[in-house]
C-alpha cells in the first residue's frame, strides 16, 4: 500500500542501538501500527504527540505491517 495519510498518538518510542533503528508505535480508533522513523524525523516525535503522517507506505516486517515514510512528519497541536 501507497501514498497513505494518517493521524494518530504516539503511544510509544524505541530505539535499538544495535541496529540504530527508531520506531513508534502509533494508536488512532481503527488500531495501532509501527511507524519506522528515518533520519532527522526520529528527534522530533515523542511518546504522547499527535502526529500527521503523509505520503506514507506500508512494508511487512516479519508477520507484521510497518508504516515508512521519507516526507516530514507534522506533530500537531498536543490536546491531551
Amino acid at each position: 500500500m501507497r501514498n497513505i495519510e494518517v493521524i494518530a498518538r504516539v503511544t510509544r518510542k524505541e530505539f535499538f542501538p544495535v541496529t540504530g533503528k527508531k520506531l513508534a508505535t502509533l494508536k488512532d480508533d481503527t488500531g495501532s501500527i509501527t511507524l519506522n522513523l528515518m533520519g532527522p524525523q526520529a528527534d522530533h516525535v515523542r511518546a504522547g504527540d499527535r502526529v500527521k503522517v503523509k505520503e506514507a507506505y506500508v512494508k511487512m516486517q516479519g508477520k507484521s505491517m510497518e508504516l515508512n515514510t521519507w516526507q516530514s512528519i507534522e506533530v500537531q497541536e498536543n490536546d491531551a
